[in-house]
Formats: structure tokens, sequence, C-alpha cells
């Protein structure tokens, strides 16, 4: 569960937050779904499992229980390698979302895409925003993964990229006000009577009122690729990402570091 608020949090979005916060606190402990689910988990797990408890109820509205039991979405291997697991925890993970339909199924030509040789993944979250700049330092990191693989020998990598722009700030321009009022025979002066000092001055306003696209640099710093036509970059992956990890065709998974997409990674 994600608010989308910036970390840290900006003192414009300190309200935003506490009431986001206080939703959240509000919908655990009305919501029929979280209880009626906690009560399906409650009678469903092994009769030595006493009780089955949430970090709601660790200390949030109640003391915890003395005989606490703590059920973790993680496994001995992953999370604890070489540690102790401590004997009031039940170790249940990880929890990853089976492939629910084949890549095939879901989307034939990205299956197809995939299918044409080994591919790297990039998918940064639901709510990651890429500024420009970061795109563009992705975006050579990749070139250079792409020129490395290619002299060894694999010319048909292939990319699939989930970019969802980050807005940039608007420039706020102001366009200079004539000195004579009355002078508006001026815009009928012919192009042929304007001075090269006056044209190289209207072109640079031009310019500036309608710079080049940034997101552009993209294009141009992985065109090789693109012209092979190896590259999909999308603002939205329109299939599941274990569909696609599981073809065996991703070398590369490049992802966000959250729990759900490590583990995805693994299995």
């Amino acid at each position: 569960m994600t608010s989308g608020v910036d970390f840290t949090v900006p003192l414009l979005q300190v309200p935003t937050n506490i009431v986001l916060n206080a939703l959240c606190l509000k919908a655990f402990k009305t919501s029929k779904h979280f209880s009626d689910t906690f009560d399906y988990l409650c009678k469903s797990k092994e009769p030595e499992l006493e009780r089955l408890t949430t970090s709601i109820d660790l200390g949030v509205f109640a003391p915890p229980p003395r005989d606490l039991r703590l059920v973790v979405a993680s496994d001995a291997k992953i999370d604890f390698a070489g540690l102790k697991v401590p004997p009031y925890m039940e170790l249940v993970g990880p929890v990853v979302q089976p492939c629910l339909t084949p890549l095939m199924q879901a989307s034939p030509t990205l299956c197809l895409f995939v299918r044409g040789g080994p591919t790297v993944l990039v998918n940064l979250g639901a709510r990651w925003r890429t500024s420009v700049k970061e795109a563009v330092e992705i975006a050579h990191a990749l070139r250079i993964l792409f020129e490395e693989a290619h002299k060894k020998g694999i010319q048909n990598m292939r990319l699939i990229w989930k970019l969802v722009k980050k807005p940039e700030p608007t420039r706020k321009t102001t366009k200079p006000k004539s000195s004579n009022k009355s002078d508006k025979s001026t815009a009928q002066t012919s192009m042929a009577a304007l001075s090269a000092h006056d044209l190289a001055r209207n072109l640079m306003a031009t310019m500036w009122e309608n710079p080049p696209d940034e997101w552009d640099k993209i294009d141009e710093i992985l065109r090789p690729v693109i012209k092979k036509d190896h590259v999909k970059i999308m603002p939205w992956i329109p299939v599941q990402p274990m569909s696609i990890l599981v073809t065996g065709h991703v070398v590369v998974n490049i992802h966000h570091g959250s729990i759900n997409s490590f583990n995805e990674a693994l299995w």
C-alpha cells in the first residue's frame, strides 16, 4: 500500500500524509474484507498457531500478547541466510503471485518479441515516475549493455522498458514588449528587410519558446537497436511481469527493489 507522497515528506505534503495514514488505519479497523480475511486465515492455519497476528496488533492499538507468534512472508534461505530463525517466527514465504495467463495467450506479439532473443526487462514499479535526466542515464547504461553483448556475438538481444515519464516543470517565458506601442507596421515588414541580427534574435526566441523535446535523446541513444526493432518502450506492461520472466528468455531483470520484484526474479 503506497501513497505516492515523496520521501522525505516535504512540508507541503505533511497534511496529506497525515490524512492518508489516518485513512489507512481506519480501513484496517473498519474494513469487512480485512476482518473476514483475518478470520479465515486464523481458522485455516495449523492448530499449533494459537493466534495469527498482523503488524497492526503489535502495539499499535493494544499491547502485543506475551505468547506472540509472527507469520512472516520470508524464506529462511533468502532472508535469514546464516542466521538462526527465532522460535516465535513462522516463515511462510516468499509470497509470489503465480503466472495466471501464459504470455502467448496474454500477448502473442510480446511473446514473439521475447522469443526473438535474450531479453532485458526494465520494470521500476507501478508508482515510479522517471525524470528525463534519469531516463537518459538509464538509456546510456542500456546502450553500453547492448554494445558489450554485440562484442560477444549476441546480436539479437531485446529490451522491454516500462517508462513512465515524470512531468518536467514548464518554463515560463515572457515576450519582449515593444518600446513603441504604435509600431504595428513592424509585423508587416518583409523578411528581406530584416537584418541578420533580427533574424538571429527571432530564431533564438522561437527555440526558447519551443525547445526540442528532451525525451528524444532516448531514441538517439538507443537508435542502433531501435532500428532493428529490438526495443519496446511503453508506459505500462500489458501483461503480468511474471509471465515474461517464466519464459526463460529474460537474462537481465532491472527492478526497483521491492520484495515482490525481488522474489519474482528469484522464482
